[in-house]
């Protein structure tokens, strides 16, 4: 069985981003695979351990430093990855995701796995696109997954209770945390990963005509700072208390 997993490399959930002339100052920072990304290629690694063949393909689509992100997943035991090499960042999903589609086109995966949602911009839209593109099912925030007889079966968390889709292949499933616990790549894996391979590809040379840019952040700014808060004391607080939450917060 061939996996296909949607990587995005992008700030690490810790790092502190700076703003600057309304424009994001990532330099410096530590950048690392979405984590719902890293459950989507664990989830991948499991299938086909459990099939007992296969192999799991990462794809990406982003500048050159992302070969980091791709490294450290097939640090984790993926055999493989394809890279399509951007300019720069690539903050549309729609454009990432047509060129996401014809990467993945040429590779004909049974089953395409991605996280629900990048942690860098929260848009959740990309696999719901690519799926749309390859005319397939997708099913998102999925916390357990079964395969058999060419269909998946996907439960999620509602409100009151959990849901079960069953959907043909291929499908795109979109993991949520829960879905399992994603391994640390061992010694030998990273040192395996060196000799990976790893197909790199220009967006001209994937064959399509790029959607136009259809959503493009123009600003960015700090959110205003907290005022400090107010201390009473002495035998008139409680009174100076119910006053001010009477006439300024007015809750009372």
């Amino acid at each position: 069985m061939k996996v296909a997993v949607l990587i995005k490399y992008c700030p690490d959930s810790e790092a502190v981003i700076e703003v600057a002339d309304g424009k994001l100052v990532t330099s410096g920072i530590k950048f690392s695979v979405s984590p719902y990304d890293e459950y989507a290629s664990e989830e991948a690694l499991r299938i086909v351990e459990a099939k007992g063949s296969g192999e799991v393909v990462l794809f990406n689509v982003g500048p050159e430093r992302n070969i980091k992100g791709i490294k450290d997943e097939l640090a984790r035991g993926a055999h493989r990855a394809v890279h399509v090499v951007t300019d720069g960042e690539e903050t549309d999903p729609a454009r990432v995701a047509a060129m996401l589609a014809a990467a993945i086109r040429q590779e004909n995966p049974d089953i395409i796995l991605c996280g629900w949602k990048g942690i860098d911009y929260d848009c959740g839209l990309t696999g719901t696109m690519v799926a749309e593109l390859l005319g397939i099912p997708h099913v998102a925030i999925v916390t357990k997954l079964e395969l058999a007889d060419g269909k998946a079966v996907c439960r999620r968390q509602v409100d009151g209770g959990e849901e079960i889709i069953e959907v043909k292949l291929p499908a795109v499933i979109a993991a949520q945390k829960g879905l399992n616990e994603p391994r640390y790549p061992s010694l030998k894996g990273i040192m395996a990963a060196k000799k990976k391979p790893v197909k790199t590809i220009k967006p001209a040379e994937l064959g399509i005509e790029l959607p136009p840019k259809g959503a493009e952040y123009l600003s960015f700014e700090r959110p205003p700072s907290k005022q400090a808060g107010k201390k009473f004391e002495g035998p008139e607080a409680a009174s100076e208390v119910v006053r001010l939450l009477r006439e300024e917060a007015r809750v009372i």
